[in-house]
């Protein structure tokens, strides 16, 4: 079973970022290394055998394998998904486009922006997935009861099968009013459409999303039909080469919400994917978490492209199902409750038309990346930056594997920016790191001031590749006294795979008052969504006794327009539970939007059943204790470094990471060099390395406000 395999081979874990491909390697004693190699944007499954062969591990020796892919979220980016049919009821050909209806053409989350630009279908600009000619209607209805009031008109969809087969249409997502009461009419379509359309997939909307709202249903259930040619090749490939070179294991792929689906649940359901990258990241965090027994966390994941900021409360990140995708597309499944910018390592910056300096969103990606790359890269970039601010080491850049030319970094700045600025090479270095850390600081705020949380009670962890560079700094500007860096920073994504449970999440609309609704009735619902997370759990072959369920309830205020997800108790609800379920609704309330209110009715609007399939955890060996708390072995010697709080470069002491154990203390400033990333550590802060090689900071008491440009 999936749930307990032996423990007789390697398990690895494959993160595909926008500039590198990361690996996290466990052996059968449950050890673990790490590998980095430049992902490769033509053909992504070419970095993933270039680093298992750098790795040295034998294919036929590996027993699994999680993988995080961007395939579908670039499929859907950049246009590049299959040419997809809607099929719908009649009268709801141009529902993507109408989408809410708020203000009739602009962002329903932006409602009141007068100066929100039209979504891009209206002016000209790029269309929805689907185009009106790929749109059709057939006559059917069911009300808002679930009861049928027109028939299937069989005869119609069959000739829109026909039409589909002429327009040689590679994938159908089928839609209609009201299928997540009463599926029928649904079922049979898709019965006809694998009938007369033999090897085109058909995603059908009550399968995918089953719940209340026409759009947000109909544009999840587009997105999965839009890419499932291109993710079931994608894994097709990937497996046939896996398999030719000897490979026996099982593939796994990384979900938006932070849980593992096996490969051939992901050809299925390829939309539960699109997120999989930075939810892999915060399945770390929260595994990390537990394991140094930190429960409040701010999650801040900087890599070569993008930079992800999420909390986890009480060892758990939330979840949402209100995302968009570039403000065009709605998906509404559970994904990782997160805020991501365009900032990382490759992040370009430029002086605009008006003279001032930007920073991003555009990257310089892996081809050619950072100007200081040597790949022909000539834009500024923050690796640029923060190299000539002294926190890399142009000798020891992926543990020397890719040196880097501190040459080609000042040149790139001194003309594209120093000089039309007329400013020195270093003042122009330090404003593209004081823009890209306002910008991430500013995410950071979203994630915790905004939602009513204090700062100052989460302990920031940095990883990513540039993650540690810029984590202290960050910190200290909102207030954060604490930091933890994991064993792995550059990798930590990549290991999120290897600690994270199979998961499945089963929902369903139940429109009702918690006055009015019958206990009885909502745990038979439940009982019902919870016979499904098994069945599906089971399929990807967990046994039970592995398996955790977790209910939840989306509820509202009456007359509200969205909801709030608010955790159920296990068995047979009694009307006590619900007055449980009730204070808790007030409790969350009130902690996100500042208010309660006792007096109003309560509406439940969806049921949620969420399956845990336990699998095996990495076990990491505990470090050998240092013989005292001074790192003088571990010691590399010392440089001029750049640090905010003095406004100056000063002599910082440089450390070799891996010399460093177990209650070995490190005084700012310094930086912390290993394979994947740099660690920074301003003046006054102070720095333990825990037994399982984390490195704990505390910052200066009093963190000093960020100087502007000299």
């Amino acid at each position: 079973m999936v749930s307990a395999p032996p423990r007789t081979g390697w398990r690895v874990g494959v993160d595909i970022g926008g500039t590198f491909t990361d690996f996290v390697i466990m052996d059968p004693s449950g050890n673990l290394r790490i590998e980095k190699t430049l992902t490769t944007p033509e053909d992504l499954i070419e970095a993933i055998f270039r680093g298992l062969s750098q790795s040295g591990v034998p294919l036929a020796g590996i027993e699994y394998l999680a993988h995080g892919t961007t395939q579908g979220s670039n499929a859907v980016i950049e246009r590049k998904g299959a040419r997809t049919a809607l099929v719908t009821t009649q009268g709801f050909r141009d529902v993507l486009e109408i989408r809410r209806g708020q203000r009739a053409i602009t962002d329903p989350r932006d409602t009141y922006n007068l100066q929100k630009d039209l979504p891009q279908s209206y002016v000209g600009g790029r269309l929805p997935l689907i185009e009106r000619r790929d749109r059709h209607e057939v006559p059917e209805r069911v009300d808002v009861r679930g009861e049928i009031r027109i028939p299937l008109d069989e005869a119609a969809l069959r000739g829109v099968a026909r039409t589909l087969k002429e327009d040689r249409v590679e994938s159908v997502a089928v839609s209609f009013l009201f299928s997540y009461l009463n599926p029928a009419h649904e079922r049979r379509a898709g019965e006809i459409l694998r009938e007369e359309l033999p090897g085109v997939p058909v995603s059908l909307s009550h399968e995918i999303l089953p719940v209340i709202r026409e759009y947000e249903r109909t544009s999840t259930t587009v997105i999965n039909a839009y890419i499932q040619p291109r993710i079931a090749t994608y894994l097709e490939r990937l497996e046939s080469r896996l398999r030719e070179q000897g490979f026996q294991g099982l593939v796994t792929l990384m979900q938006s919400h932070g849980g593992i689906m096996t490969s051939p649940r992901a050809r299925q359901r390829p939309v539960h994917i699109l997120e999989s990258g930075p939810a892999a990241g915060v399945a770390a965090v929260e595994w990390l978490g537990r394991r140094t027994g930190t429960r409040h966390l701010l999650s801040l994941d900087v890599g070569g492209t993008t930079a992800k900021v999420c909390l986890v409360r009480d060892y758990h990140a939330e979840t949402t199902t209100n995302f968009w995708i570039e403000d065009d597309h709605f998906l509404g499944i559970p994904v990782t409750d997160l805020v991501e910018i365009g900032a990382g390592g490759g992040t370009l910056a430029r002086v605009d038309e008006g003279g001032a300096l930007l920073v991003g969103p555009e990257s310089a990606g892996s081809q050619p990346g950072p100007a200081c790359y040597g790949l022909g890269g000539t834009g500024p970039t923050v690796t640029d930056a923060n190299l000539l601010q002294g926190y890399l080491n142009p000798q020891f850049f992926l543990g020397g594997a890719m040196p880097l030319k501190p040459d080609l970094a000042a040149r790139a700045i001194r003309e594209a920016l120093a000089k039309p600025l007329g400013v020195s090479l270093e003042q122009a270095a330090r404003g593209i790191i004081q823009i890209v850390n306002a910008n991430m600081s500013a995410s950071i705020r979203v994630m915790s001031v905004q939602r009513g949380y204090d700062p100052r009670d989460f302990t920031l962890v940095g990883f990513g590749g540039s993650g540690p560079l810029h984590a202290a700094e960050l910190a200290a500007g909102v207030g954060i006294p604490r930091l933890l860096f994991p064993r792995i920073p550059g990798n930590f994504s990549a290991l999120g795979l290897l600690v994270s449970d199979l998961k499945h999440e089963a929902m369903r609309s139940f429109v009702s008052t918690t006055r009015q609704a019958d206990p009885g009735a909502l745990s038979r619902a439940f009982g019902e969504l919870e016979s499904e997370t098994l069945g599906a759990l089971a399929e990807q072959g967990v046994a039970r006794r592995d398996v955790t369920l977790l209910r939840a309830a989306d509820l509202r205020y009456m007359g509200q327009a969205h909801e709030i997800k608010v955790p159920v108790p296990g068995g047979p609800l009694r009307p006590r539970t619900v007055h449980q379920v009730e204070r808790t609704f007030h409790r969350l309330h009130e902690q996100h939007f500042s208010y309660r209110a006792e007096e109003a009715e309560i509406e439940i609007i969806t049921l949620r059943v969420t399956g845990l399939g336990r699998i095996p955890k990495p076990r990491e060996r505990p470090l050998p204790q240092s013989e005292g708390a001074s790192p003088s072995r571990a010691r590399k010697g010392e440089r001029m470094a750049f640090f905010e709080g003095p406004g100056k470069f000063v002599r910082t002491a440089v450390y070799d990471r891996s010399l460093l154990r177990p209650g070995h203390r490190i005084a700012g400033p310094a930086l912390v060099e290993q394979l994947d990333t740099t660690l920074v550590l301003p003046p006054g802060s102070a720095s333990t390395l825990d037994r399982y090689g984390n490195l704990l900071t505390r910052l200066s008491a009093r963190p000093r406000r960020a100087r502007r440009i000299p």
